[in-house]
C-alpha cells in the first residue's frame, strides 16, 4: 500500500466524516416547521461553548452558533427558532417571553415533550425580571415575598432554575409566549402516568416542586421526551 494511497484515503475518510457531520446541522424558521419536521440544512455550524461558570448542562441561554456566512448567521441569531446539531435541539431564546419579559439573545437546549410541545430550562429570574413577578402570579402576595428571597437563599443557580413550556409559535408582536411547568401542567402531563404524578406530589414544598432538577427525572421515567 503505497504512501500516495494511505494520503488520499485519509482524506477521503476525513470528508466523510465531515460530510456526515454537516447533513446533521440544521435550522427551522418557525415553531410550526419545526412541529412538521422542515429544515433547512447548514453547511457548516460553529458553536460558542457555554460560559465556564455553568452549572448544568441546561443552564440558560448560552450557546451561540455561527457558520461563518453574515447572511447565514444573522439568520441564526435573529430569525430562526431552533438548531439542530447531531441529536441535540436548541432554542433560540431572543423572541421567548414569560410574563411579558424577553430571555434574551442565544440558545438554550430543549427538548420535544409530548406531540405538541417543547421544553427548555432557565432560571426564575430571567432577563430584568424578579423572582418575586413570577412567583406572584403563580401563588399571589405571599408567594411573591417567597419569591422575593430565592435569590439570597438559593446559591446553586440549579436551585433558581425551572421548567418552561412552548406550545404555539410566534402572536402578532413577534413574540413567543411560554409557561412555567407546574402543578397544573403536571396534573395533565401525568393523566396516565398516576404512580409518577403521586411521585411528583411527594415533594411538599410547592417551591421545590417547581425545579427542573426535581421534574425532569419523573418526565424521563414517563418517557415524555421525544
Amino acid at each position: 500500500m503505497t504512501y500516495r494511497f494511505l494520503q488520499l484515503l485519509f482524506s477521503a475518510v476525513l470528508l466523510l466524516n465531515a460530510n456526515s457531520m454537516n447533513a446533521q446541522c440544521a435550522y427551522c424558521n418557525t415553531f410550526e416547521d419545526f412541529m412538521e419536521n422542515k429544515w433547512i440544512p447548514l453547511d457548516t455550524l460553529i458553536n460558542e461553548e457555554p460560559s465556564k461558570n455553568q452549572q448544568s448542562q441546561w443552564d440558560g441561554n448560552r450557546y451561540i452558533f455561527t457558520t461563518g456566512n453574515k447572511a447565514t448567521d444573522k439568520i441564526l441569531k435573529k430569525k430562526a427558532f431552533v438548531v439542530k446539531r447531531n441529536d441535540t435541539l436548541y432554542v433560540n431564546c431572543r423572541n421567548l417571553i414569560f410574563s411579558d419579559v424577553r430571555f434574551g439573545n442565544g440558545y438554550t437546549q430543549t427538548k420535544r415533550i409530548g406531540k405538541h410541545s417543547m421544553l427548555f430550562v432557565n432560571q426564575m429570574n430571567i432577563g430584568k425580571a424578579k423572582n418575586s413577578v413570577a412567583f406572584g402570579l403563580m401563588f399571589g402576595a405571599i408567594g411573591g415575598a417567597i419569591g422575593g428571597a430565592i435569590d439570597v437563599l438559593a446559591s446553586n443557580p440549579a436551585d433558581r432554575q425551572v421548567c418552561y413550556i412552548i406550545s404555539s409559535g410566534e402572536n402578532r408582536y413577534g413574540d413567543i409566549n411560554t409557561r412555567i411547568l407546574n402543578d397544573e401542567m403536571m396534573d395533565m402531563i401525568m393523566t396516565d402516568h398516576e404512580d409518577l404524578k403521586n411521585e411528583y406530589y411527594s415533594e411538599k414544598n410547592k417551591r421545590k416542586r417547581l425545579l427542573a432538577s426535581y421534574i425532569i427525572p419523573i418526565l424521563k421515567k414517563a418517557g415524555l421526551f421525544n
